[in-house]
């Protein structure tokens, strides 16, 4: 197992044990998230390779669950999601001039 994959199953484990509550704003869910996710750093130390997989991770559960808006720039996830749009104007390489001969 990964140390990113390992990383998501526990950080996922701690938003699953601390659900929005009814009435709950998500702004106050996601202080409570974060400040639950800080206080169980499950690794040794909060430095070197480990923590900052732990951190890009963290940064990736938390905005699936709408508490971040947006991932960083730098973020592989977000260069995955910029790399799949397509860009105007870029040719599709096996349609050349718009039609398949």
């Amino acid at each position: 197992m990964s140390w990113a994959t390992a990383s998501r199953r526990i950080l996922l484990e701690i938003a699953a044990a601390n659900p929005q509550q009814q009435g709950e704003s998500l702004e106050g869910w996601g202080k409570r998230v974060k400040k639950a996710i800080a206080d169980d750093y499950p690794f040794a130390q909060r430095s070197g390779f480990v923590y900052k997989v732990w951190c890009r991770e963290r940064t990736s559960v938390l905005y699936d669950l709408g508490i971040v808006k947006n991932l960083p720039k730098k973020s592989s996830r977000a260069i995955a999601e910029l790399a799949a749009m397509p860009h105007p104007g870029q040719l599709n390489l096996l349609d050349v001039g718009g039609k398949n001969e």
